[in-house]
């Protein structure tokens, strides 16, 4: 069953079992991450299995605290460290069987790499916020990251330089940049 599934979604899927304290994964999570698919007494290994950035630590960590508190389901994203491709992004959404009483007796969940779609997410969040040719921010995100600094209460300067003619200047660099898009070129005229 599940394991037909995950070859099929190239997820990796995990099962928790808290009366034994074992965690089974599919056999990509030994393949991409080199660790055994089945870890024996998890939760005195948990922080050392999923090997994470330091600024993800929390959020993995604040995932363990509402498992502990009794969330049906949960989902997070993170990076988790594969040894032959460095940091990538993973979603991971998790669900609790319960038994008749109520209380979790299973924890089944998916982890997905999501590292290219974060990455375009980000390469359109920053084409979005700056200028193409300067890489500047362009004025919306300007006045809102300005307007985040002002919420904090603290005392703050704004230097405005204004250069003549900048705004005809780029604008030509423009024109020119496109029209050798147009030809072929695509970039940067050589010096």
């Amino acid at each position: 069953g599940t394991a037909y599934v995950a070859e099929l979604t190239n997820d990796i899927i995990f099962e928790y079992d808290y009366d034994t304290d074992e965690m089974t994964c599919s056999e990509r999570y030994e393949t991409i991450f080199h660790k055994p698919r089945v870890i024996p007494n998890y939760r005195r290994h948990q922080d050392n299995l999923l090997n994470t950035l330091p600024e993800d630590a929390k959020t993995l960590q604040e995932a363990y605290r509402r498992i502990e508190q009794g969330v049906d389901s949960y989902a997070l994203t993170l990076r988790l460290l594969q040894p032959e491709a460095g940091y990538q992004w993973y979603s991971i959404r998790f669900r609790s069987i319960r038994d008749e009483t109520g209380r979790a007796i299973k924890l089944i969940g998916q982890l997905t790499n999501i590292h290219h779609q974060k990455l375009e997410e980000t390469a359109s969040r920053h084409e979005a916020s700056t200028d193409l040719l300067t890489q500047i921010y362009n004025k919306i995100t300007t006045e809102h990251l300005i307007s985040l600094e002002l919420q904090e209460g603290r005392n703050h300067a704004l230097i405005v330089v204004d250069l003549d003619k900048f705004k005809y200047a780029n604008d030509n660099v423009r024109a020119l940049v496109r029209g050798l898009g147009d030809q072929g070129g695509g970039g940067y005229p050589a010096r």
